[in-house]
């Protein structure tokens, strides 16, 4: 735990995944996007939830779900406000290390995942 701590302290700011939603979409009209990179080779992307890419990025994984003939396993795509999620960050690093300034350095981000082999459809 102690390490852990000093880890936290060597930079100003972390981003914390407190979600993961998954873009099932091909590689061309993900690249369209411009959301996964030019070439759509960013397939990875960790968003602070304050960004406005998170709407734009829920938006393209809805209608990517939405337009599917058939879903395996369907996700959830319920928004939760920033402040909340911020909150909850802020205090589980508080509980955790007893430390309100590493609490303070702690953002939370949702991750969001190209999926190009369409293995939820």
């Amino acid at each position: 735990r102690k390490e852990d701590l000093v880890a936290l302290r060597l930079l100003p700011e972390w981003l914390v995944v407190v979600r993961v939603v998954v873009v099932h979409l091909d590689l061309a009209r993900a690249a369209k996007t411009g959301l996964f990179g030019l070439l759509g080779d960013e397939s990875v992307q960790v968003v602070d939830v304050a960004s406005p890419l998170v709407e734009q990025l829920y938006e393209l994984a809805e209608r990517c779900e939405r337009a599917a003939p058939a879903v395996t396993v369907a996700q959830d795509f319920e928004r939760v406000d920033a402040e909340e999620m911020d909150a909850l960050v802020k205090r589980g690093a508080i509980e955790a290390y007893h430390d309100r300034e590493v609490g303070e350095r702690l953002r939370p981000a949702i991750l969001f995942r190209l999926c190009t082999k369409m293995c939820n459809h």
